[in-house]
């Protein structure tokens, strides 16, 4: 599995290609990055088809995580308050292999 990490006013978000060509952002990561508290609340009420469940590598061995597909990225960029506006530009910008999924 790939992943790879990126780097938003400070804040490291890990990015897993959980089938190819199919990037998601680690939930946990995503939603510390917005400002919100709980992840696993935050991510509740999405689609199941804008979030999943995969198993990456750490340094403790294998976790599973939650993931946020680009779509589910957007609805918590609403959810958030604060840096909303310079997530989504980082989201569109800096991230294609996000958006490059949905061929924009």
């Amino acid at each position: 599995m790939n992943i790879r990490t990126e780097t938003w006013l400070g804040h490291e978000i890990r990015f897993v290609e959980v089938n190819p060509n199919d990037w998601q952002g680690i939930a946990n990561d995503v939603t510390n990055a917005l400002g919100l508290k709980n992840s696993r609340r935050a991510i509740a009420s999405l689609p199941e088809d804008q979030k999943g469940v995969t198993t990456v590598n750490t340094l403790g061995g294998e976790q599973t995580v939650n993931t946020v597909g680009e779509l589910g990225i957007y609805q918590l960029i609403f959810k958030s308050r604060g840096h909303s506006t310079n997530f989504r530009y980082f989201v569109r910008r800096d991230e294609p292999c996000i958006t490059s999924k949905a061929g924009k």
